[in-house]
């Protein structure tokens, strides 16, 4: 999936859980890719880091 860059990160995760997508690309008004969100990414900024089960300490 591709979100505009400039797209909120409350609207990008929002998009995201509707395609069910974990990542997404980022691009400008030229169709450009800018760079890629990861669906973790956007919830740790809004929420907090997030602790992984699998990822020992």
């Amino acid at each position: 999936m591709s979100v505009f860059a400039g797209t909120e990160l409350e609207d990008a995760l929002a998009m995201m859980r509707r395609s069910g997508a974990h990542l997404a690309r980022a691009f400008t008004e030229a169709g450009e890719t800018t760079g890629v969100l990861f669906l973790e990414d956007i919830i740790e900024e809004l929420v907090g880091e997030v602790q992984d089960a699998t990822r020992r300490v």
